[in-house]
């Protein structure tokens, strides 16, 4: 099982604004550069930087048909590793249903490391423009939208519906400590990566040695991304213009903004519910687990090493996730096919998470493919118009 966090860390989608494989994007904050970025390796494959700017081997502008279902995966990290390192579980499995029996299943992969509403919603839509068909759209999201603006654009008083860490992507010449940061950042992530590789390549991948030995130095060097990330995300406004902040906004207190925050959550999510219907498509909002939800996963000692950190991200999650939970509720009762699947590792003591963000190895990203099958398999098409 450790060897299989390492393996999913090799290839994780760390978020550093402003390198050279992220470019500007005039309506989706930004996409990767298709000339720049090597794309990424799962268990299922290598996955390039489509000429729109997405990881993914197919094109997302797919037509229907009558021999086809394809099915659209937005969301962040969470949303891109469960739909490439399961994405061969998740077709299996919907290909077992009823109504999908005998029909090619095509995974469109749409989310993005860093992505969080509307960015989801505005794929959406500027890929209908386009003249994009899909039959399904999950939106696998939650973690981001209550983690990354409380930690990075908040301090700056920018606007919660930003991207994140919008003022790094805006900034021509940066700070050259932050320069100096960023280029840190990608070389400790490369020497991570044959760090890890060289591990796998060990012959006594069961040996405890051999697993202690890879985490101490592992744990090295996520220290080094971590800090060296945060002076990143929270350089200081050298431009506190209009184009920077967008239209100002504060909280009197943490709780005001967490409300805020999961209100633009829910609100994104009915408006992509209401577009999917008006384009036939069928929409499905998963709120994904989180080890920082209270009682949702029995963690070891081992995993909690991995998982589990007193940062700040880890508090506004603690803080704000039930109240995601709370939120999907009142989806369910405003129509929307919200699938809560937060409590999915509940009952499973064995370790998960890979790091101690949000992201599963690749038994959870399996377990959660699967659940979304059956969540897909329990909901039946509804054509009915929008409330």
């Amino acid at each position: 099982m450790v060897r299989q966090g390492r393996d999913v860390l090799v290839d994780e989608q760390d978020p550093v604004v402003g390198e050279k494989g992220e470019v500007l994007h005039p309506y989706l904050g930004w996409v990767l550069n298709p000339n720049a970025h090597p794309g990424v390796t799962t268990s299922d494959g290598h996955f390039p930087v489509n000429r729109h700017g997405l990881l993914d081997t197919a094109e997302p502008t797919q037509r229907r048909s009558d021999d086809r279902v394809i099915v659209g995966i937005v969301g962040g990290s969470v949303a891109w590793f469960v739909s490439a390192d399961a994405g061969r579980e998740l077709i299996a499995e919907l290909q077992q249903l009823p109504r999908f029996r005998g029909r090619e299943i095509v995974l469109v992969r749409l989310a993005l490391s860093g992505y969080k509403q509307p960015q989801q919603l505005l794929l959406v839509t500027y890929l209908l423009s386009l003249g994009a068909q899909f039959d399904i759209v999950v939106n696998i999201d939650g973690y981001n939208e209550v983690t990354l603006y409380p930690e990075e654009n908040a301090r700056f008083g920018m606007s919660p519906t930003f991207p994140r860490a919008w003022q790094a992507r805006l900034e021509d010449r940066p700070d050259p400590r932050v320069a100096s940061a960023r280029d840190r950042f990608q070389a400790v992530k490369v020497r991570r990566r044959a760090w890890a590789r060289w591990c796998n390549r060990l012959p006594a991948q069961g040996s405890y040695m051999v697993n202690l030995v890879w985490k101490s130095l592992d744990n090295r060097y996520a220290a080094s991304m971590r800090e060296d990330l945060k002076s990143v995300v929270q350089q200081p406004l050298r431009d506190p213009s209009y184009e920077v902040t967008g239209p100002p906004q504060s909280f009197a207190s943490r709780n005001e903004m967490y409300a805020a925050l999961v209100d633009y959550w829910q609100r994104c999510s009915i408006q992509l519910d209401r577009l999917c219907r008006l384009h036939d498509i069928e929409y499905h909002h998963v709120l994904p687990p989180n080890q920082y939800l209270e009682g949702s996963k029995p963690i070891g000692a081992a995993e909690h090493e991995v998982a589990i950190w007193d940062g700040a991200y880890a508090e506004h999650a603690q803080k704000a996730y039930p109240l995601l939970v709370q939120r999907g509720s009142e989806l369910v009762r405003q129509h929307v096919r919200f699938h809560d699947l937060s409590m999915l590792f509940a009952a499973r003591p064995e370790p998960i998470y890979v790091d101690n963000c949000c992201h599963y190895n690749h038994a959870g990203n399996v377990l959660v493919a699967r659940a979304i099958a059956a969540a897909v398999g329990r909901s039946a098409p509804d054509t009915s118009p929008p409330p």
